[in-house]
């Protein structure tokens, strides 16, 4: 439900069709990966499609579209996170022109969306959604870049009290500033968790990615990889420690919500053992990234289709040497 956002003329009073646009995905995906071991799925959305207009109710049919797949998952016995994709922005038009707007960033002499607006959106989710016995996570944001000073932790803290305050205790997922890698973590955030949460239940989010600009991508095959790299099998631990070194020393939850390799190359599949066994070891959950309907063309999809006889290598090695699925 994130796709398309970045397509030209997207903006919230043209969000695109569903299913030429932006899809859902039906029962047999989530049962394929159920009985691929997978035991939850981060569900996707942009801002937009949820609340047409800032401040505005939520659209009924885009909440009927998560609460299916919630079902779907809850039938499954599967948990369910669901995370909005904008990148702390909302795009509307401002003199016409569709312009993505930063949380508390000034356009054209105003700000357009605030911490405010943020908050409230969130509020109204947890009304419309708080309960689902499956429903076991809010991520806030996927990433908050290019933001002013401070709006992120002013932001995800609002977001944070307002669905507190009406009494919803489900996990809210946390990325960091900027990219929210894992890598730069450090350098990226404050020394400290920004989060006050009375319950504790703030689980903060990066993602790790394992290619040359960890841009996801993987643009250069494996052998160049290595060429440029000799410690390339190491890789995944020396980019993970600094986030995991952070979430020691401060006493935090986190989660990588966002790791991937592309699915059918054995080479970049046989890093991945040592680095679930690192996350593990500290107690740090795992979502690759992706699987869907709309993905199965995608180098780093793990979309499981009636003609796939053998698993694919990175669903082979992600479960092995672990004891707690992704």
């Amino acid at each position: 439900m994130e796709c398309g956002s970045k397509q030209a003329g997207f903006c919230n009073d043209a969000r695109g069709k569903l299913g030429e646009d932006y899809f859902i995905s039906g029962r047999p995906t989530f049962e394929r990966l159920s009985e691929a071991g997978f035991e939850g799925f981060r569900i996707p959305f942009c801002w937009e499609r949820l609340q047409p207009q800032l401040g505005g109710a939520l659209d009924p049919d885009e909440i009927q579209n998560l609460r299916y797949m919630l079902g779907v998952a809850k039938s499954l016995n599967r948990n369910v996170i669901l995370s909005m994709h904008n990148a702390g922005r909302y795009t509307m038009r401002v003199d016409g022109v569709p312009t993505a707007c930063g949380l508390e960033e000034s356009i054209g002499g105003s700000v357009r969306v605030t911490a405010q607006h943020f908050a409230e959106f969130w509020s109204r989710m947890s009304h419309a959604l708080c309960g689902l016995p499956n429903l076991r996570g809010y991520g806030l944001v996927s990433a908050a870049h290019d933001l002013p000073e401070g709006a992120w932790q002013m932001s995800s803290q609002s977001a944070v009290d307002s669905i507190r305050e009406d009494g919803d205790t489900v996990p809210i997922y946390v990325a960091g500033i900027g990219p929210s890698s894992t890598s730069t973590w450090d350098s990226d955030n404050p020394g400290a968790p920004w989060i006050n949460d009375p319950i504790d239940q703030v689980i903060y989010e990066a993602r790790c990615y394992l290619d040359h600009d960890e841009s996801g991508q993987y643009d250069l095959d494996f052998k160049e990889e290595l060429a440029s790299d000799p410690k390339l099998q190491a890789r995944a631990e020396s980019r993970l420690k600094p986030f995991l070194d952070w979430l020691e020393a401060s006493g935090s939850k986190g989660a990588i919500t966002e790791f991937g390799v592309p699915c059918n190359d054995h080479r970049w599949a046989s890093l991945l053992p040592q680095m679930l066994r690192t996350l593990e070891k500290a107690d740090v959950q795992s979502v690759w990234w992706a699987a869907g309907e709309h993905l199965t063309d995608h180098p780093l999809s793990l979309q499981l289709t009636e003609d796939d006889s053998e698993p694919k290598p990175a669903q082979v090695e992600l479960f092995r040497s672990v004891t707690r699925s992704a």
